[in-house]
C-alpha cells in the first residue's frame, strides 16, 4: 500500500507529459512569451522608423535637393516640398523660364533615376530636368512659347515644342538636341495663307539651332540660341510681287533677292520682359474695358 502511494506520488511530481519537470516547462513557456514580446517591440521600432523616414521624405523641402537632382535648374525662390513645390523666377542654363510648379518625377524615381518635373502655366510649358553638372538634360519639353521677334506692331510667332530633348554641358553649351518644333506665323499683310513651319533642333558648335521651313519653301524661319541666353531669329518670305515687297518693307522687313526678310537678335531676358510687358498691357486694357462696360451699365 505504501509502495503504491509512493509510485503514484512520483508520477504526479516528476512527470509533465513530455519528460520535463514542471518548473522547467513553465520556464520554457515564459521564455517563449518574453521572446515574442521582444520581437513585437523590435517590429514596432522598425515600423516607427519607416513611418518617420516616410514623413521626412514626404515633407523634405524642394530647395534641399534641387541643385543635386537637376543641375542647371535654378530659381530666385524655391517653395514647397520635393513632391509639390514651386519655383519663382526659374532659369535653366541661364535661360529664364518663369514661375513653374515642380517636384520629383515619381515614375522616373521608381526606375532608379531622380528627375525634377516642371510645368509652367500661361503659356503651358512642361518637361523634366536632370543629369549631371557636366551633362545637364531636359527631356519631354512640350508646350507653346510666343516669340516676339518680328517688326514692331506684328503679333508674335507661336512656337510649339513636341518632346524636345536637350543635353547641355558645364558651360551650357549644346551637346545634343532632338525633337520637333513647329511655328505658327501671324498674319502678314499681302502674304496670303500662312503655312505651319516645321523643323528639328540640333547643335551647331555650342549653340542650339532650329531651321524651320514651310511645305512650299516660301517661308523659312532660322532660330539660334547660344550659351548665356543670346538668341537670333530670321524670317524669310519669298515674294515675286513688287507691290507686296514694298508693303512689307514699309513695316520693317528688309528686301532680299528672293523677297523680304526680318532678322533680329537679343537676349532671352529681353524677350521675357517684352512678353510680360505685352501681357500686362493686354490685361490692363481688358480691365479698363471691363470697367468702362460696367460703368456704362
Amino acid at each position: 500500500m505504501l509502495q503504491c502511494q509512493s509510485t503514484r506520488r512520483h508520477k504526479v511530481v516528476s512527470l509533465t507529459g513530455d519528460g520535463e519537470t514542471a518548473p522547467t516547462a513553465w520556464n520554457r513557456v515564459g521564455n517563449k512569451g518574453h521572446g515574442v514580446q521582444m520581437m513585437q517591440q523590435k517590429w514596432w521600432w522598425v515600423v516607427a522608423g519607416v513611418v518617420l523616414l516616410g514623413l521626412l521624405v514626404a515633407f523634405l523641402p524642394l530647395r534641399m535637393v534641387l541643385r543635386q537632382t537637376a543641375p542647371g535648374l535654378e530659381a530666385d525662390k524655391v517653395e514647397g516640398t520635393v513632391w509639390n513645390g514651386r519655383l519663382r523666377g526659374a532659369r535653366y542654363g541661364g535661360i529664364p523660364v518663369g514661375d513653374v510648379d515642380a517636384g520629383l518625377d515619381f515614375r522616373r524615381l521608381l526606375a532608379g533615376e531622380a528627375r525634377i518635373r516642371f510645368k509652367r502655366f500661361g503659356p503651358v510649358l512642361s518637361g523634366s530636368a536632370g543629369g549631371t553638372f557636366a551633362d545637364r538634360r531636359i527631356d519631354n519639353l512640350t508646350g507653346t512659347l510666343p516669340l516676339y521677334v518680328l517688326p514692331e506692331g506684328l503679333p508674335p510667332i507661336v512656337l510649339n515644342f513636341e518632346n524636345l530633348r536637350l543635353h547641355l554641358g558645364l558651360n551650357n553649351n549644346c551637346l545634343a538636341a532632338s525633337g520637333t518644333v513647329t511655328a505658327a506665323l501671324p498674319e502678314i499683310p499681302g502674304a496670303g495663307a500662312l503655312p505651319t513651319l516645321t523643323g528639328k533642333p540640333h547643335c551647331n558648335g555650342d549653340a542650339i539651332v532650329v531651321p524651320l521651313v514651310g511645305p512650299d519653301n516660301r517661308f523659312t524661319l532660322d532660330l539660334g540660341l547660344a550659351p548665356g541666353g543670346v538668341w537670333q531669329a530670321g524670317l524669310g518670305v519669298k515674294l515675286a510681287n513688287p507691290l507686296l515687297v514694298g508693303v512689307l518693307q514699309a513695316i520693317g522687313f528688309t528686301v532680299t533677292p528672293d523677297g523680304v526678310r526680318s532678322d533680329s537678335s537679343g537676349t532671352v531676358d529681353d524677350l521675357l520682359a517684352l512678353e510680360q510687358a505685352i501681357r500686362s498691357g493686354i490685361s490692363r486694357k481688358t480691365a479698363d474695358h471691363n470697367s468702362l462696360t460696367a460703368g456704362s451699365d
